[in-house]
């Protein structure tokens, strides 16, 4: 009965997982011939709805999250900061790895698994990134890229709740990682969503957030930080599914992948 319950447990999780993403879907499917040709990414249908979701985003991140997270960045020291960054990074790179092979790149996939195994063995569970001084650098990717080369290349600029800026690709990506991580498998399989779990959520959010103070507070000095918001997303983003090389790269998204 308690392994019945477990299953039942994840199945409704997966379940709301997947229609939260069909409500996005739905919300966002309109003909590819109303997107601007020059900005193949940027649907003028949704805008109202981004728009919406931006400001909810700004207030949460003004009173809860920020100063949460400039806490962090004051008194945590910097040593710390990296080492928690560390753990993270190989949190989720067996993510990486079936993304990889899901692309065809058994290579990486293979230095993504030796750089899993060195880490999380001689690196205690990854805190110490000792495959970087042994030549295996951190290589993330995800699910929406994953979708990119099976041919999902342009995708409507879509803001996440309390998230922030992602496309409707990038946002169905999301949670098919956040399914295919084994971590995550397990602790929807447990008892319960254990004191370790919240732990490691909060932390990852707070260090994530913390990083990309610095590039926010400039967005926010602009005209219209929705705008250069989504330009520096979308920007960044086709950067990194190899759509347009000669662009600059920018550390916003709130994620723990790059510096």
């Amino acid at each position: 009965m308690l392994r019945k319950n477990k299953f039942n447990n994840l199945k409704v999780k997966l379940c709301a997982s997947v229609l939260l993403c069909s409500f996005t879907v739905s919300c966002a499917s309109v003909p590819q011939g109303s997107y601007t040709s020059e900005n193949p990414d940027i649907n003028p249908h949704l805008e109202p709805v981004n728009r919406y979701i931006y400001s909810f985003n700004q207030i949460a991140d003004t009173f809860i999250l920020q100063p949460i997270a400039r806490t962090y960045r004051t008194l945590v020291p910097d040593f710390v900061q990296q080492l928690a960054k560390n753990f993270f990074n190989n949190f989720h790179t067996p993510v990486y790895i079936i993304n990889y092979i899901l692309q065809g790149e058994g290579q990486k996939a293979q230095e993504a698994f030796g750089r899993f195994a060195l880490n999380t063995s001689l690196g205690f569970f990854g805190i110490a990134d000792m495959a970087s001084s042994a030549g295996l650098q951190n290589q993330p990717t995800d699910f929406g890229i994953t979708m990119a080369k099976w041919g999902y290349t342009d995708s409507a600029y879509f803001v996440i709740p309390l998230m922030g800026p992602s496309t409707v690709r990038d946002t169905l990506g999301e949670g098919v990682d956040a399914v295919l991580n084994p971590f995550n498998i397990a602790s929807f399989n447990s008892d319960k969503f254990n004191t370790f779990d919240w732990i490691r959520l909060g932390t990852e959010a707070v260090a994530s957030r913390a990083a990309a103070i610095p590039l926010t507070d400039d967005i926010r000095k602009s005209l219209d930080p929705y705008t250069t918001m989504q330009s520096m997303y979308l920007q960044n983003r086709r950067h990194e599914l190899n759509l347009d090389k000669d662009t600059n790269i920018y550390d916003f998204d709130f994620d723990m992948d790059e510096e």
